[in-house]
């Protein structure tokens, strides 16, 4: 059974304990000023320093300790399974207020509770997530299809499937595709698959706006793809972000008149 352990990086913790020293520093500094305060002075630690360690336990208790192939264990020693798997939702940070960055954390919802992988912090996080998404197409094709309703009319036909014929260029890339690089941590940094370089760009969407969205085509079979690139600088260690997405012809249509 393969199984993951997810380390956090030592910044994580330097950081963590530089907020915690100041707030300290600085209640310490409170109760000095304020010797005569009565109550006031009393719950100074709980005001300045409750809300902040509150907040740094509850998410270091729900983030995961490790994920394997039957589930994922949180630090507070909870369990869950794969088969009570719900959804995966993926935060990305904010930028600029409005625009959206590199994937910040991942939300693992269950039946009957929720797990955190926070990537940002992790030696390896972006293992650990590889890892997810593969489990989680696992159980999509393994799910059994749902039961046609009944209906007097003929069923309409199918609509025809992003996913091309497989071609010299790009008859190995999938659905969608992410690369994530970070300063620091070249050990865990992945990369699209190199036929995704064979792809013509035919259109940059709006070079003003993040991610940068770009139109591209496979010169051989024709077959459409939306890439996206990030960047974001971050001082513990800069951040790139690529995705490849396999589109229909009616949204590259719709992209290119846009």
């Amino acid at each position: 059974m393969k199984t993951i352990q997810l380390r956090f990086q030592r910044s994580f913790f330097l950081r963590q304990g530089f907020v915690g020293g100041m707030q300290i520093f600085f209640c310490i500094v409170i109760m000095m000023l304020m010797r005569h305060g009565g109550l006031l002075v009393k719950f100074a630690p709980v005001i300045f320093v409750g809300p902040w360690l509150a907040i740094v336990l509850r998410e270091y208790l729900i983030s995961a300790r490790q994920v394997d192939d039957e589930g994922v264990t949180r630090n507070d020693g909870k369990r869950f399974l794969w088969s009570d798997l719900r959804r995966i939702n993926e935060v990305k940070m904010i930028i600029a207020g409005q625009h959206t960055g590199p994937v910040n954390h991942v939300d693992i919802v269950f039946k009957n509770g929720s797990v955190r992988i926070l990537l940002a912090v992790l030696q390896n996080g972006i293992e650990a997530w590889q890892f997810v998404m593969g489990k989680k197409k696992t159980l999509e094709a393994s799910a059994p299809p749902p039961p046609a309703a009944a209906s007097s009319t003929p069923a309409a036909a199918p609509p025809a499937a992003a996913t091309g014929p497989k071609c010299g260029t790009c008859g190995e890339l999938g659905d969608y595709h992410r690369g994530f690089q970070k300063g620091g941590d070249e050990a865990n940094n992945t990369f699209l698959p190199a036929a995704s370089d064979k792809l013509k760009t035919i259109k940059v969407i709006d070079p003003n706006v993040r991610p940068t969205q770009s139109l591209q085509q496979c010169a051989e079979c024709g077959a459409w793809f939306l890439h996206e690139t990030s960047y974001e600088y971050l001082v513990y260690g800069s951040e790139d972000e690529q995705t490849l997405s396999r589109i229909t012809e009616e949204k590259a249509k719709a992209l290119l008149n846009g």
